[in-house]
């Protein structure tokens, strides 16, 4: 299974960025790290990889790609560095620091600070880039935050239910999606968030879904569901919800889930199987992370980037 792409794969518990081929079979570079990131950000034009780390170093790092050389951004003690978005065709990085008090979002610019601002503390998620580039979106344990990269002080709020709790998020265009758990039950939720931070829909689930990405070719949702006792799951569902077919393969812990846009293939980043995936568009096995012998060789795969 040939294609142009390669993928860099952050894994947490070897403390590690690997460089893999497109079928996942052949690993092109192993760089260590100092620690275990919480986060990081990159694009295909950038030459970086940008990582934050949280206990012990409290930094930023600048991870070469063609060397694997990693230089620390002085200057700023960090908490915990959750979220992190590289814009495409600049040298700019947006990092999203979760303190105890005071959460913040700092702007870097070719490895300067160039702004920092409040956002609303909470304990979140993570942070992406919206669709259209447009805008940074913060997911937060009981909210969404949307920030206009071109007005920063304009932020859209969406808050959840009181009974809900943020699970994961993607965007497409200029609209976000929130996958929420129902507090003291197995249901889940899924609600479409147009710009302006207004609930437009939601899909109300019997069970729970963690993990959530979108199918662009197929117009489908591909979600990881846990049920107790269970092995889990990759569900495509239709745009209604409901279940319209399965990944023949079962999973431990899915950490993300992945969907190429130029070619429609799928990514399982496995934890809990120190595995990654893949599938073509049509939802065939084509490979997993394993070397010519059979042996894994991604520790915990965390995070994919395809470059």
């Amino acid at each position: 299974y040939l294609g142009t792409h390669r993928y860099w794969v952050l894994s947490r518990s070897d403390f590690a960025v690997y460089d893999l081929s497109y079928d996942l079979r052949n690993l092109k570079a192993r760089y260590d790290l100092a620690y275990s990131p919480r986060s990081w950000a990159s694009t295909p034009d950038n030459p970086f990889i940008w990582l934050g780390y949280g206990s012990f170093i409290n930094s930023i790092s600048r991870l070469t790609k063609s060397s694997g050389e990693e230089n620390v951004i002085p200057g700023e003690m960090f908490s915990r560095p959750i979220g992190m978005v590289a814009i495409p065709g600049t040298q700019r990085v947006y990092v999203l620091d979760d303190r105890e008090n005071d959460d913040r979002l700092l702007t870097y610019d070719n490895g300067q600070k160039r702004g920092e601002m409040l956002i609303p503390d909470g304990e979140y998620l993570g942070m992406i880039l919206s669709g259209s580039g447009r805008q940074l979106i913060l997911a937060e344990n009981r909210a969404l935050y949307q920030i206009p990269l071109s007005a920063p002080g304009q932020r859209r709020d969406y808050a959840l239910p009181a009974e809900t709790r943020s699970l994961d998020f993607f965007s497409v265009g200029s609209r976000s999606y929130l996958l929420s758990a129902v507090d003291n039950s197995q249901q889940s939720r899924l609600t479409r968030i147009d710009s302006t931070g207004s609930a437009e829909s939601s899909l109300t689930f019997a069970v729970t879904y963690y993990r959530i990405a979108y199918d662009p070719r197929q117009d489908r949702y591909l979600a990881a569901r846990y049920i107790p006792g269970e092995v889990d799951r990759v569900m495509d569902l239709g745009t209604n919800g409901g279940e319209v077919g399965l990944l023949p393969e079962s999973f431990v812990d899915i950490s993300q889930i992945v969907v190429n846009a130029e070619d429609g293939s799928i990514l399982i980043l496995d934890g809990g199987n120190s595995l990654i995936s893949l599938y073509d568009g049509d939802r065939r096995f084509i490979s997993t992370s394993r070397n010519s012998r059979g042996e894994r060789y991604v520790g915990t795969p965390y995070r994919l980037l395809i470059q």
